[in-house]
């Protein structure tokens, strides 16, 4: 290559390998990044793949530390959770974005090389997940219980430790209250049934929800100890909070 670099080739995909002319150099990033050795485009694509299956790891962790945190892990020190998951998440949309600047230079040897580091991170650390719709690695979805569709708009879930406590018989899964039905107005969508479940299993108290469209409802199941007027209460709130009007 030639020059003292670019950001981005304006003119489309421009190969460093199978090109009959000489492209211009390429800035990654930073314009103290140029690429204008063999040596360095080297170890730039093997950079790029590994921010691309740290990118899939970093979800795994969130994850886990989730799991860990819910479950009273950090203890006396459970006001730590938060900034965390926070740190966390906001280091995997970091990672994100310079993944999604790398392919927008349209280099084609390093826009191959961000597919194959997300793809290869995804088969190691996530590949048993439940698919997303969101496939824009900058715009990471924050951790999410199991979801499942069984065809009618019914959209069901399960703590992370749900599974678990079910095997290993804990009183999570033994001592269980009758449901919780709420009148839910405004959901038009399943993505409007995601946001409702994804904020009731979030409640503390709450073990399993189901949320439907038709009819446009949630089913919540509680602890043993939470089926109360006040917690009822509070599930409304829950619901309110994320634009949606619910009632018993």
């Amino acid at each position: 290559c030639y020059g003292v670099g670019t950001d981005m080739y304006m003119d489309g995909f421009t190969s460093y390998v199978n090109n009959d002319e000489t492209p211009l150099c390429l800035n990654l990033l930073f314009t103290d990044w140029t690429l204008n050795t063999k040596t360095k485009f080297t170890f730039a694509c093997i950079g790029i793949i590994l921010l691309g299956i740290f990118t899939e790891l970093l979800g795994l962790l969130r994850r886990l530390i989730d799991t860990f945190i819910r479950q009273g892990g950090l203890g006396k020190y459970k006001r730590a959770g938060p900034l965390i998951m926070s740190t966390l998440y906001g280091t995997q949309v970091l990672l994100g974005y310079f993944l999604m600047l790398t392919a927008m230079t349209y280099q084609v040897e390093l826009f191959v090389c961000v597919l194959l580091g997300l793809v290869m991170g995804h088969a190691a650390f996530n590949l048993n997940e439940t698919p997303s719709a969101n496939t824009d690695p900058c715009c990471v979805n924050p951790v999410e219980s199991k979801p499942s569709f069984d065809g009618k708009g019914l959209h069901t879930a399960l703590p992370i430790d749900y599974e678990e406590s079910k095997i290993t018989g804990s009183p999570m899964y033994q001592q269980k209250e009758g449901p919780i039905i709420l009148v839910i107005d405004g959901m038009t969508c399943n993505n409007c049934t995601t946001t409702v479940t994804n904020a009731l299993q979030k409640h503390r108290g709450v073990y399993r929800v189901e949320v439907s469209l038709s009819p446009q409802q949630a089913i919540i199941y509680p602890d043993v100890q939470s089926s109360t007027e006040s917690f009822v209460k509070s599930l409304i709130a829950t619901i309110e909070s994320v634009g949606f009007d619910a009632r018993v």
